[in-house]
């Protein structure tokens, strides 16, 4: 049995964990003002008179970008275990109408891929298999240039996976619905922006969903789960990889590179119901 130094039954000291939800909401709030910042830059970078400003400040604000999706989306695989509300129904709803919406992925489809992850971790039929990629040349050009978020979005519409236990799945007509609800999301940003002639805050909004974004997810996915050993000769999508999962550093990175306990990733891979 495992027990702490004062006797404490492991099982026991987890009955005492309580998750914060206040603190997901603020957090969550924090990455939409993020986003929303983000936004307000774009605009007043198309305001100044300098060409060679103009593209260094939007490629930084398209990374910035990128990097705030990525952490929202942590949250996002959070509401996948039911861990951001304190009933499920508010949970795939909140899942949906706030992180969902900018992937344009119903929180029940993505449950279904997600559980699979869990089952089949380290072998080729996981079904999140970013880290079977070296990191290497092809993988920033594919990354960068949104290919791998086009073979990402095809693998998991064509490969949901089996229904997890709680048999919430998605039906066809919801995922439908929540990519449409998504492109018609994106569609309005873009749309807004060259209607106003915010012709760099629609190139920025661009590059960051279909190129940082992208890259930051998988970027975290490798760095969680390759191993040391790994080969880039090798084809995990044949060859088993082997289990791995990591616990990061402490510090603004981590916490935000790896929001949602996400730097903590070993932890949640043992005990994925625990917020």
């Amino acid at each position: 049995k495992l027990v702490a130094a004062g006797g404490l039954a492991y099982h026991e000291f987890k009955k005492q964990l309580r998750p914060k939800y206040s603190r997901i909401a603020i957090d969550i709030i924090a990455g939409w003002l993020m986003l929303a910042a983000c936004v307000v830059a774009g605009i007043y970078i198309g305001k100044l008179e300098s060409t060679a400003l103009k593209i260094v400040l939007a490629l930084a604000d398209a990374i910035l970008l990128g990097f705030v999706v990525n952490y929202l989306g942590n949250f996002f695989h959070e509401a996948s275990h039911y861990n951001i509300a304190p009933s499920k129904k508010w949970n795939d709803w909140l899942a949906n109408a706030f992180l969902g919406i900018l992937q344009a992925q119903h929180i029940q489809h993505y449950r279904q891929v997600h559980w699979q992850h869990h089952v089949h971790l380290g072998t080729p039929e996981d079904t999140e298999h970013s880290y079977f990629s070296a990191l290497n040349f092809s993988f920033f050009f594919e990354s960068l240039t949104g290919i791998r978020a086009v073979k990402i979005f095809l693998f998991r519409s064509s490969n949901p996976g089996k229904k997890p236990a709680d048999k919430s799945g998605a039906t066809k007509a919801q995922q439908m619905g929540m990519l449409l609800a998504g492109i018609v999301f994106h569609l309005s940003v873009l749309g807004l922006a060259l209607y106003y002639a915010q012709y760099w805050l629609a190139g920025t909004w661009l590059l960051g969903f279909g190129t940082f974004f992208p890259f930051f997810g998988s970027l975290r996915q490798l760095l969680e789960h390759r191993g040391e050993w790994a080969r880039a000769s090798v084809d995990y999508h044949k060859t088993p990889h082997g289990k791995l999962s990591r616990i990061f550093s402490s510090g603004v990175f981590a916490a935000t590179f790896g929001s949602a306990g996400f730097d903590r990733h070993l932890l949640h891979h043992l005990e994925p119901q625990i917020s």
